[in-house]
């Protein structure tokens, strides 16, 4: 080292220079070489994951779509009166031949409705059975039937189960096998039969390996405990594999043992998809793309060094000084200027031009923090713009002249609904009430505008008290109304209108109604809201969809509200909330009495 040190003592300072420059150069070239390359992987690598992650998903989703089809055909021949009156009729009966012949007609039919099916049995006890499709001798549908049956497993839909074995057709054909019990269709619960739809295992063909890039990876079945239950490679049938304390949720990647993981539960089974594939298999496109840049950042860091060694020479003192102010700069100091004097005349036009950008530079740095300053006063602005309390100023005005017009009672009323008006609009900072608080706010809000309108709107609450628990936005129903009262019953030549609340309950909600019998509006304006009151459109109502907006962010977008003409030809508003089922009692279509 010494000696290397004694030897850089002696050179001459360009060539110091030159060296200096040479090892930066050679040093950033293989950073910027060594952080190209990991930002290739992780990008290959980011996008194979994404890929893998959405070929799970589809899977998963034709898995359910095809399992459903299946599923739908066995459901579908559980009605057929040929097959109830063979599995009712005695084997000693003279009618019984008879309707095993009848069954096996629908059975024949069932088998025209999908190419892949191989066979359909009817099983309805050891030796009754009426089987059609390939040869039974083929199949050996009476030796196996019962094995293959008890090697199911759940499909998570009714009864149903499904297999994948070679029991059937022995050897190296391999089939799936969906079982469906048939219940009596005039006795509930009572298990009379049980239907096979033994089916080719190319229907399950997207399981199988899937491409990425001119590799591919491997797709599996499994269930809960990690049992695999469907995958290319048929050794691994039945086998299981731990995975149980890494898979926790619906869907999700984990790494193990040099692979990627990645699993999605088949939607509501506890039957999973997994695709898992090697990480370097993930990586391998990307070596291509490393010696790209290897071969082209070693031409660009001879070229630059030839070209570095030829300007040092002959302007490294010069550059010196530059590379020192631009240093400067970098470490974020951006006073500094540079004196062009003595220099050459090309120096001196480098050092403008440096001056100048580090003008332009600070000049854009206060650009943008007056442009960021803009920014967020107009948002200030724009929030401030959002509350407009016309409401309230409306109601004092009418506290002041119904004082001093009449001074009567209606005044006690009229204050004292805006107070509640107004104690139900903070609500103590919540944003979800329940119907019965919203109903009381409403309430208030009807006493409110029928004394500013003389008596402009009538209103019924046909709703049952059962329903007063039920969460709902608040400040939902007062926008609702507001347009009924402003778009409906103000534009009609009748004084006044009425608007009835009322509840009907769904299998999985709440369907809140808002009715009016005001003017009404077109069948094409009514479709133009449904389609935008989930999109941002200036020349639709803010407090609509504004109250639309928050069921949807609250509950989810299944929820929200829905508008159609009425039979009073005014307009009614469907809100859809969440039902809560453990406090719900017997379903009801709706209340039969109103108040």
């Amino acid at each position: 080292m010494k000696r290397w040190m004694d030897r850089f003592q002696t050179m001459t300072l360009d060539k110091k220079i030159k060296l200096l420059l040479t090892m930066g150069i050679t040093i950033s070239a293989s950073i910027v070489l060594a952080i190209s390359t990991l930002s290739s992987m992780v990008s290959v690598t980011s996008k194979s994951r994404e890929l893998v992650k959405s070929n799970v998903e589809t899977v998963s989703k034709s898995l359910e779509s095809i399992v459903n089809n299946y599923y739908g055909i066995a459901v579908s021949l559980i009605p057929d009166d040929n097959i109830q009156y063979f599995l009712k009729t005695d084997t000693q009966s003279v009618k019984y031949d008879e309707s095993r012949s009848s069954s096996r007609r629908s059975l024949s039919v069932a088998l025209s409705w999908q190419d892949d099916i191989n066979f359909i049995g009817l099983y309805k006890s050891e030796k009754v059975y009426v089987y059609r499709g390939d040869s039974i001798t083929k199949s050996n549908f009476e030796k196996v039937y019962q094995e293959d049956l008890e090697n199911s497993v759940p499909w998570g839909r009714g009864d149903l189960r499904i297999s994948y074995d070679n029991l059937y057709y022995g050897e190296e054909r391999y089939t799936i096998s969906f079982y469906q019990p048939v219940y009596d269709m005039n006795k509930i619960g009572n298990k009379i039969g049980n239907f096979c739809i033994n089916v080719r295992e190319d229907v399950f063909d997207f399981l199988n390996h899937q491409e990425l890039g001119d590799s591919r990876y491997d797709m599996y079945l499994i269930d809960k405990n990690g049992k695999i239950l469907f995958c290319s490679d048929r050794e691994r049938l039945g086998s299981r594999v731990d995975l149980s304390e890494l898979i926790k949720e619906d869907s999700g990647e984990f790494s193990k043992a040099g692979k990627l993981y990645v699993y999605r539960r088949v939607d509501g089974r506890n039957l999973y998809v997994l695709g898992t594939i090697d990480n370097m298999t993930m990586v391998k496109d990307s070596f291509i793309t490393m010696w790209f840049l290897i071969i082209t950042v070693l031409i660009v860091v001879a070229i630059t060094l030839v070209m570095v060694s030829r300007v040092v020479k002959l302007y490294y003192r010069p550059m010196e000084k530059l590379v020192e102010k631009m240093d400067q700069v970098s470490g974020g100091n951006l006073g500094v200027r540079m004196k062009g004097e003595h220099l050459g005349q090309d120096f001196v036009i480098i050092s403008k031009g440096f001056n100048h950008m580090i003008q332009e530079i600070n000049h854009l740095v206060e650009q943008v923090k007056e442009e960021q300053h803009q920014i967020e006063q107009i948002r200030f602005k724009e929030l401030q713009s959002q509350i407009k309390p016309h409401f309230l100023y409306n109601a004092l005005d009418c506290i002041h002249w119904q004082a001093a017009a009449e001074g009567n009672k209606e005044l006690s009323v009229f204050v004292k609904a805006l107070a509640n008006y107004y104690r139900a609009c903070l609500s103590r900072g919540r944003d979800i009430i329940t119907l019965e608080e919203e109903l009381s706010h409403i309430k208030s809000y009807l006493i409110i505008q029928n004394m500013r309108y003389e008596n402009i709107l009538d209103s019924k609450f046909c709703i049952s008290e059962r329903y007063y628990g039920v969460k709902i936005p608040k400040m939902t129903l007062q926008p609702l109304i507001e347009n009924a009262i402003y778009h409906g019953m103000k534009s009609r030549e009748e004084k006044t209108g009425t608007v009835i609340l009322s509840v009907e309950e769904a299998e999985q909600a709440i369907h809140l109604k808002v009715a009016d019998n005001g003017q009404g509006m077109a069948q094409k304006e009514i479709d133009e809201m449904n389609r935008s009151i989930s999109e941002y459109d200036e020349n639709f109502g803010y407090g609509v969809r504004n109250v639309n907006k928050r069921i949807e962010l609250l509950f989810g977008k299944q929820y929200g509200l829905y508008y159609e003409i009425n039979g009073t030809g005014g307009v009614t508003v469907t809100i859809r909330l969440p039902k809560d089922t453990e406090k719900r009692g017997e379903t009801i279509v709706s209340d039969s009495y109103c108040r």
